[in-house]
């Protein structure tokens, strides 16, 4: 495995990753993928695929087959200099932002005295 900065975002729906990461890990994209349109950073909305992995490990979380959307997640905060993000240089930029779908799974403390984030698992909602 190879670990990539994430973002904790609850204004997202969608776990996006971005696609720089696919590509790292040597996945081919799926041609047969369904695709989605999400607003991401920015003012545009921007289109992403649906893609599964073998697994996803958050600290000691692990999640087996997951599917998460794919995009390019700065693209419109690189063409937006309204957007706050704008202010993130590339080596700042997070490689996957986990949104509610992935969220609402689990109860988060985040420590910033222990500069750490903890999950604890409560189930998928009914």
């Amino acid at each position: 495995g190879k670990k990539f900065k994430a973002l904790l975002d609850t204004g997202t729906t969608k776990t996006v990753v971005d696609k720089k990461v696919v590509a790292a890990l040597g996945i081919t994209p799926d041609e047969k993928a369904k695709t989605l349109e999400f607003h991401g950073i920015g003012q545009k909305k921007q289109s992403a695929y649906q893609q599964q992995f073998s697994q996803f490990i958050i600290g000691s979380e692990q999640i087996t087959q997951p599917v998460f959307a794919v995009a390019d997640l700065w693209a419109n905060a690189r063409e937006d200099q309204k957007a706050l993000a704008t202010r993130i240089t590339t080596a700042d930029e997070a490689a996957i932002i986990l949104g509610m779908d992935f969220l609402q799974n689990y109860r988060v403390l985040i420590a910033a005295s222990q500069h750490k984030v903890y999950l604890s698992y409560v189930g998928a909602p009914k």
